[in-house]
């Protein structure tokens, strides 16, 4: 649904994105492409609360904003998933709500009939030309931030793995240049639906356990800013949380044992020297299997939540950490 507000300048992009605008709920690239006619270069905000929808409109829309004369700042609502992040990357600044969620993940095609092997590749080889464009896009908004750690952003393992960013996650990465206040959402359990802004979105389609997880890290930074006894200032915070992934990232290199569980202290809030002991187990041997991420994750999850790390001192928290290093290695030279 696009709006405009002519003494304010604004448009509203409030549900999916489409190939085609049957709906008010609806934008497609022209039809938001005309309304941006309207405006004669003047500066302009983009409100956003999608779930997302078709790329190549999504793509088209970013680059109209690119492309346009006036300052155009993207607000992001409630939501800006899928397709609709790509669309705020267009923006000149980019400001989210306090508790807004952004989603990036791979593209996919909805193949209905029969197919050969030839015409396969052919939508293999348009999604691997689709993922390098979003790839691109994505790139080019966070190497316009001066945070440290964009230059160490692997946007495409964010996409393999369906990535959720709330408004600090995406400030902290260079995906967001402000935050806002925050706006309604909740999740009805029963429904398996997230309410964003008034905005259902069936959570079914995404990977609801990452949602959540990102919503209560949202909660949780709220806390910590918000909590009169303890006064913090955010950048202290931020400026910690960047600290703490760079000093992980440093560590990542060529073998994919190593890189497992760096990927995972990143995404659970571990520091390296949670998980030094391990790092310094794999580093050095090789690995023969293709995935290690999730055996390499069971054996983080079981050292993180034994409470043998607890132990200050003593035989048992080396013999511990002793049995830790031993299965890894026993997993990193092909053992089972």
């Amino acid at each position: 649904m696009i709006e405009m507000k002519s003494a304010s300048a604004e448009i509203y992009i409030y549900g999916d994105i489409t190939l085609d605008k049957w709906t008010d709920a609806e934008t497609s690239a022209k039809s938001f492409v005309d309304e941006l006619k309207n405006f004669g270069g003047k500066d302009i905000t983009v409100h956003v609360n999608s779930p997302g929808g078709d790329v190549f409109s999504a793509l088209a829309i970013h680059n109209a904003l690119k492309g346009y004369d006036g300052n155009v700042v993207a607000k992001v609502d409630g939501l800006a998933a899928s397709a609709a992040s790509l669309i705020v990357c267009g923006a000149d600044k980019v400001v989210m709500a306090s508790n807004a969620l952004m989603m990036l993940h791979m593209p996919a095609a909805i193949l209905q009939g029969y197919y050969n092997a030839a015409e396969l590749t052919k939508t293999r080889d348009m999604l691997t030309a689709i993922e390098d464009a979003i790839v691109d896009t994505y790139q080019s908004r966070i190497n316009r931030s001066d945070s440290p750690l964009n230059a160490q952003v692997d946007v495409r393992t964010m996409l393999e793995s369906e990535t959720w960013l709330n408004a600090h996650d995406a400030l902290k990465w260079g995906f967001a240049d402000e935050i806002a206040e925050a706006v309604d959402m909740q999740i009805d359990n029963a429904k398996k639906v997230l309410v964003v802004n008034k905005m259902h979105v069936d959570m079914k389609k995404f990977d609801e356990e990452k949602i959540r997880r990102a919503m209560e890290a949202e909660k949780i930074m709220e806390v910590k800013t918000e909590t009169a006894a303890q006064v913090v200032d955010v950048k202290e915070i931020l400026q910690q949380e960047r600290d703490r992934v760079a000093n992980l990232i440093k560590m990542r290199g060529e073998n994919p044992a190593v890189n497992a569980i760096i990927d995972n202290a990143i995404e659970r809030g571990h520091s390296l020297d949670d998980v030094q002991p391990y790092i310094d187990a794999v580093k050095n041997l090789a690995q023969k299997t293709e995935n290690p991420a999730q055996k390499i994750e069971n054996v983080i999850i079981d050292q993180m939540t034994s409470g043998a790390e607890g132990v200050i001192g003593g035989q048992k928290k080396v013999s511990a950490v002793a049995a830790m290093q031993d299965a890894i290695v026993k997993f990193a030279n092909g053992g089972k």
